[in-house]
């Protein structure tokens, strides 16, 4: 706990040191209300010098703009301070009074002439006048000498003292509370979890296991939140008691308050544009909603369209509701607080360069995914082959398809590849028919071609899986110089199994050759024989299990 207490200290220092590095430059700026300049002359003239502020005890009086009898700004600053803080040593201190000479307006303590502010030093760029300067001036000298008494008076620093001592004690309180309060919460929701653990869950997935850690991280943040709240109201509290760091905590203060106010004010200023916002997500909302469900009933076939089929039904409603979301972003882009500012331009362009660089392959994925779902080359389930890969279908996605091989191998292709490839379906056009299968072979001119489809057909007839209607058949697909080629054609029942049962087929074919004595084999020659290789008419019909009856 105490460790807990000292994170939330020493993060709630580091942020006030950030917060204060901010608050002193902006509260050494001018509190007068800015205006633009009228000319490019007053701009360069109020640039002309670098200004100089005159300090007493952390709290500004005055900003010098012009030179002075030869004296620069920072010169006269000098001057000033030192003239200053002569005076308020004494011990006693008179009224601040002002009178106007040709030369500008003394400012002075009794009978010490302290500040000389000319024209010169009302800077047209930010709109000020001499007058205002002035009030300002004296207003800053009587609070700098109200602090000068509180700084000589022992009581009202013994009473500063309690003060701060007081509010450190509430500080620690508060940070201590916080610290139990956070581990308090934490235990009662890790009891609670333990206690309904498996007892809430969807589709296996724990429910108070995603809730507990979602209360943990809100209550760490409300914590840190808070703490730093506490330390940054603590230091201005603290910081405003002495008067020699009242600038300091009043800065502080200005500076939160004026943040607050900022943003107060901006939320007010923004509401009606979130307000259209929120009635543009709306609707956009309700339209895809509309769409889903349309599209739902198209692919339940509760509704039908001439030009939509079914198995497309589900991403054209996907493209479509991201078109619509598209066109939402485009309505609600310039209702968005901040969309016209340079800086929020900037980040949308940079934006749009990174996403027109780097999306260039995913768009042609993309177009190639919406090319294989509109053609309807295949679908989940399906059977295919693509070049050296062959198996199901798992996912047909926007950007890539997902096969799983006979080998238990999941291979993924983007659609790019898939578009520019030849596809074959095996599993489309099978229906009642099976899957078909070829089984090719090359056998020599010595071997008549009927004993060559018997033999084939024997081995198919031993294979396993392949089914009986439609039967098989033997092709005579080409007479090569050397020798004949045959393909056996069969069907299988399922694609899945259309490897296994090629690699059965092939193997009783060579063992159903082996055991009639035929080779299985291109046969060639360098010479000619003394006899020509012709096949007797009377062994023409000579099968295995006998001659059948000679064709007429």
């Amino acid at each position: 706990m105490k460790r807990h207490i000292f994170q939330v200290m020493s993060g709630g220092l580091i942020f006030l040191a950030i917060v204060f590095a901010l608050s002193s430059g902006w509260a050494k700026t001018d509190k007068s209300p800015s205006k633009e300049p009228k000319t490019s002359t007053e701009i360069s003239q109020s640039l002309a010098q670098s200004p100089a502020i005159v300090m007493i005890h952390n709290r500004p009086i005055v900003i010098f703009y012009a030179s002075l009898f030869g004296n620069s700004p920072e010169q006269r600053m000098k001057l000033c301070e030192e003239r200053i803080k002569r005076v308020l040593s004494g011990k006693t201190l008179g009224k601040v009074t002002s009178k106007e000479t040709a030369a500008g307006t003394i400012i002075s303590i009794g009978e010490n002439d302290l500040l000389l502010i000319t024209p010169e030093d009302a800077n047209p760029a930010l709109g000020q006048n001499k007058k205002e300067i002035v009030d300002r001036a004296v207003r800053n000298l009587n609070l700098a000498i109200e602090e000068v008494k509180e700084m000589r008076s022992p009581r009202h620093l013994l009473m500063a003292a309690i003060y701060t001592f007081l509010a450190t004690l509430l500080y620690a309180g508060i940070l201590w509370g916080l610290a139990r309060s956070s581990r308090w919460i934490e235990a009662r929701a890790e009891k609670l979890e333990k206690k309904w653990a498996g007892k809430v869950e969807i589709k296996g997935v724990s429910i108070l296991e995603h809730l507990t850690q979602i209360t943990h991280f809100l209550l760490r943040g409300a914590t840190w939140a808070v703490g730093l709240f506490a330390t940054y109201s603590w230091l201005v509290f603290s910081l405003t008691r002495f008067a020699y760091t009242r600038p300091w905590g009043e800065s502080l203060g200005n500076y939160l308050s004026g943040s607050l106010e900022t943003i107060v004010m901006g939320v007010i200023k923004a509401l009606p544009s979130l307000f259209t916002v929120v009635l543009i997500i709306v609707c956009t909302r309700i339209l895809a909603r509309l769409v889903k469900s349309l599209f739902h009933a198209v692919e339940q076939g509760r509704v039908k369209f001439m030009v939509l089929d079914p198995e497309v039904a589900r991403p054209t409603s996907r493209i479509i509701i991201a078109m619509l979301w598209l066109f939402a972003l485009i309505m609600a882009y310039p209702y968005l607080p901040g969309s016209g500012t340079a800086a929020f331009k900037g980040v949308s362009l940079f934006a749009g360069l990174i996403a027109s660089l780097g999306t260039t392959s995913i768009v042609n994925q993309a177009a190639g995914g919406l090319v294989l779902m509109y053609s309807r080359a295949f679908r989940p389930g399906d059977y295919i082959r693509v070049g050296e890969n062959e198996g199901v279908v798992t996912n047909l996605g926007i950007l890539s398809t997902k096969i799983r091989t006979p080998r238990k191998e999941e291979v993924t292709i983007p659609n790019a590849v898939l578009v520019g490839n030849t596809t074959i379906n095996y599993t489309r056009l099978a229906g009642e028919s099976g899957v078909m299968i070829h089984a090719s072979v090359s056998i020599g001119y010595t071997t008549p071609w009927r004993k060559v489809q018997s033999l084939l057909l024997s081995a198919a007839s031993k294979t396993r899986g392949l089914l009986t209607q439609p039967p098989p058949f033997v092709r005579q697909v080409g007479l090569s110089d050397f020798y004949v080629e045959y393909q056996l054609t069969a069907a299988v029942s399922k694609p899945e199994i259309r490897s296994e049962t090629l690699s059965e087929l092939l193997g009783n074919i060579q063992d159903v050759f082996n055991e009639h004595g035929e080779q299985i084999m291109s046969p060639h020659y360098v010479a000619d024989t003394p006899e020509k290789q012709v096949i007797p008419k009377s062994k023409w019909f000579d099968l295995p299990g006998g001659r059948i009856k000679e064709e007429v």
